[in-house]
């Protein structure tokens, strides 16, 4: 068994279509504009057999049924185990809601563009 480290990274943008929902502050807000992208940085490491993926996602939070079901997606995206991929978010209250269930049209499209993105991110890294 080889002791060689190796190292990848990937960043993709998240930045969500205007009129999604945003999270925080307690009152309705609307993204009507991008001041600064949103992304997902990945870090791949792998040692030998042991392999693992830290994907950090520009959110305020992500519930952990679809904590679950994103890992699931990455996991048949990438063939990592479950157990090797793990999702952090930069808590930013700029960013639109990742919820179950979800609110509307624009959330549930949201969602499964992040879904597919973290995907990339993933196999990218």
């Amino acid at each position: 068994m080889s002791n060689l480290l190796k190292a990848g990274f990937s960043r993709v943008d998240i930045t969500p279509m205007m009129g999604i929902g945003l999270e925080g502050y307690y009152v309705d807000r609307f993204a009507d504009g991008v001041l600064d992208p949103l992304e997902v940085n990945a870090l791949a490491l792998a040692c030998g057999d042991s392999k693992v993926v830290l994907l950090s996602l520009d959110n305020c939070g992500i519930p952990t049924a679809l904590q679950l079901q994103y890992k699931a997606a990455i996991s048949a995206a990438t063939g990592l185990k479950s157990e090797e991929i793990y999702i952090s978010c930069t808590h930013t209250h700029t960013g639109p809601f990742l919820r179950l269930p979800h609110a509307d049209k624009l959330e549930e499209q949201y969602s499964a563009f992040v879904e597919g993105r973290l995907c990339d991110a993933a196999k990218l890294a």
